[in-house]
Formats: C-alpha cells, sequence, structure tokens
C-alpha cells in the first residue's frame, strides 16, 4: 500500500516527502516530539498517533541527513 498522495494540483507527494516535512516541524518545536505530533495534526487536520509521527520524524531526519549531509544547516 503506497502512502503517497496526490496533492491538489495532481502531482505526488510521496511518503519521504511526508517524513522530511514531519522531522522540519519536530525540529520547529524544538524537538518536543509531544507538541510538534500535536502541531502535526492540527496542520495536517488529521489524527496521526504520535507513535507515527515519531516514525516519520526519524525517517525523515535520515533523508533529509542524505541529501542536507551534515550539519551546517542545523538539522541535527
Amino acid at each position: 500500500m503506497s502512502k503517497n498522495i496526490t496533492t491538489t494540483d495532481g502531482s505526488e507527494f510521496t511518503e519521504g516527502h511526508s517524513a522530511v516535512l514531519a522531522f522540519l516541524v519536530w525540529k520547529r518545536w524544538g524537538g518536543d516530539t509531544r507538541g510538534a505530533a500535536v502541531a502535526w495534526r492540527r496542520l495536517l487536520q488529521n489524527s496521526c498517533p504520535d507513535a507515527d509521527f515519531e516514525q516519520l520524524v526519524e525517517m525523515g531526519r535520515r533523508l533529509t541527513h542524505l541529501v542536507v549531509g551534515s550539519a551546517q544547516y542545523g538539522l541535527r
């Protein structure tokens, strides 16, 4: 089962895109997983459990470090 979605303009938003977005939301909330998960649910108007959000954050952390490659952007 694909976790990709189709956006309102018809383009694909992948699970990887969601993971990086979750990581950035988590980063914006200072690494507070519970607070970031609340913000995530509010932003996307969904009921994503904290544990699922944490998994997305971890995937996003790995993907971000692959793309960025270093801490120069403060994405630890």
